[in-house]
């Protein structure tokens, strides 16, 4: 089994279906004080292993209407627990943790301290890489 899947593809159960994704996501664009809405060029996917979780999410490509549109494509992602059913974080358009709504994984958190804002999904894989090392020991 693959970990990560377009909407399209999955054809298992999971906690989540495509209508609690969208209201979800409508919901959390209505808190924010920019106006986003759902970048339809990118697809909504599901990671069954999520580097900064230690839980299934939906990745959810949005974007400010406000934005320059020379860089209309600059979308964010908005990354929903699929247990909880509530926004876990967003990712800027580079794949850099722009906000934390809810506590990451405890071990993976540890990158956060080291990088700052700046952390990205490749200092989470080597923080998990670094932890499987020393399990291993």
């Amino acid at each position: 089994m693959k970990e990560r899947y377009r909407i399209e593809e999955i054809d298992f159960e999971t906690n989540l279906e495509y209508d609690d994704i969208i209201q979800i996501t409508k919901k959390f664009m209505e808190t924010k004080q920019i106006p986003y809405e759902f970048y339809l060029k990118a697809s909504i996917s599901y990671d069954t292993n999520s580097l900064m979780t230690d839980e299934p999410v939906w990745s959810v490509p949005i974007i400010p209407t406000d934005i320059d549109p020379v860089w209309k494509d600059d979308y964010s992602r908005l990354i929903i627990s699929d247990k909880k059913a509530r926004p876990i974080c967003l990712l800027d358009d580079h794949g850099m943790l722009a906000e934390v709504y809810e506590r990451l994984s405890s071990k993976k958190m540890d990158i956060i301290p080291k990088k700052g804002s700046k952390a990205t999904a490749k200092d989470f894989v080597e923080i998990w890489h670094e932890d499987e090392k020393k399990d291993k020991k």
